[in-house]
């Protein structure tokens, strides 16, 4: 492969998407792969402090991500040039984002590649050239595969009894709390569906209830309800199970360092059955969908404990398929090209009240969630 003949783009494309499969990882699975990542960088990372500094934004190549565990991510450099100091800083600052909180990156202009861990800059965990990769790949593998990233940053069943946070216990229900709406993103949205998108920036829905515990593999697990201000909102959650969050942590305990937050991930998927009618819908055409549409949810949340206050950002991205029978292979290409681009990102902020409670308490609890997932996957209206 002539190197000297691809920019950035032709590295990630030539060379870092085949590396992650062969590493393991796939898009939309267990280790997702999640394509130019947005971020947002809040004023509280940048040092920031009065309102009026803008809200700066960044972008990941790639994010690598064990749902439940943990993340990493991979920057792209043009082949043109040597990697810098200034690149391993660009690239640790996309690491440690509050917003994706992964202990390590890697860092490649096509010839070189490097392992960091965010802790120690000077020195790379492991370093190879783009011939040396066939030979490298056990020591690749043992630290960056799916498997090597669950068995260093999973959770340890003998964690099991250990409290969720200082002075919280085993159970915390989440007495209230709210979520506002940060940013929204969808590359296919109609004019109107953006202009109400735009409309909805800084809005704010209210935590209902909500339960964190300790699960008996050691995972934390947090899960709560959120009622949107507004009806067809709340209809649209409804229906692309986006109206009751569940999420896991590999973590030992709740956060409660800013710099060091805790990561919640979560993933719910479902159907749009043919024929449901989405004319409430803000920005949607006033027809049935033609056929099923399949949807996944990812949800992430990085968060950490102030008192009795659980606080951060969140983000959310719903993927879209279909597989209609009957299709020609040029439509199929079409209809899958339509629904890949129709992908609906959300980001936001929460804060959220933990009380510590008992074990009846906790099962009340997780019985009024369990009928609100039961209702997940319609529309009512």
């Amino acid at each position: 492969m002539n190197l000297d003949k691809l920019n950035e783009q032709g590295v990630r494309e030539a060379i870092i998407y085949p590396f992650l499969k062969t590493l393991g990882y796939e898009p939309g699975s267990e280790a997702d792969i999640i394509f130019e990542y947005r971020l947002h960088y809040d004023r509280f990372f940048l040092g920031h402090k009065t309102k009026n500094d803008p809200i700066l934004r960044g972008r990941a190549d790639y994010v690598c991500q064990i749902l439940g565990v943990t993340r990493w991510t991979i920057e792209a450099k043009p082949p043109s040039t040597p990697l810098t100091k200034d690149d391993v800083q660009q690239a640790f600052t996309y690491a440690a984002h509050p917003e994706v909180a992964a202990p390590l990156f890697v860092i490649t202009n096509g010839h070189e590649f490097r392992i960091y861990k965010i802790h120690n800059l000077e020195h790379p965990e492991l370093t190879w050239s783009l011939d040396q990769m066939p030979d490298r790949m056990p020591e690749i593998l043992a630290i960056l595969s799916p498997d090597a990233i669950r068995h260093e940053y999973g959770s340890k069943r003998q964690n099991a009894d250990l409290a969720i946070a200082p002075g919280v216990g085993l159970h915390a229900k989440i007495a209230g709390g709210a979520i506002t709406y940060r940013d929204f993103y969808s590359p296919t949205s109609s004019q109107e569906a953006q202009e109400f998108l735009q409309s909805r920036r800084g809005v704010r829905s209210s935590v209902g209830e909500g339960l964190a515990q300790r699960m008996d593999t050691g995972q934390l697990r947090g899960e709560i309800l959120v009622i949107q201000n507004d009806a067809k909102l709340d209809a649209l959650a409804r229906l692309l199970n986006l109206e009751c969050f569940v999420f896991e942590c590999a973590d030992f305990q709740i956060s409660t360092s800013v710099q060091t937050p805790s990561i919640f991930t979560g993933r719910s998927s479902g159907t749009m059955p043919g024929g449901t009618d989405l004319s409430a819908i803000p920005g949607t055409p006033a027809m049935a969908v033609p056929f099923d549409i399949h949807f996944i949810s990812d949800i992430r949340i990085s968060g950490f404990l102030d008192r009795d206050h659980f606080k951060g950002s969140f983000e959310y991205r719903t993927a879209f398929s279909a597989d209609p029978p009957g299709l020609s292979p040029d439509m199929r290409v079409v209809l899958n090209s339509a629904m890949s681009n129709a992908m609906q990102v959300v980001w936001g902020d929460f804060d959220l009240t933990m009380v510590a409670v008992g074990p009846s308490e906790a099962k009340r609890i997780e019985q009024v969630l369990i009928e609100a997932r039961q209702h997940s996957g319609t529309l009512h209206l």
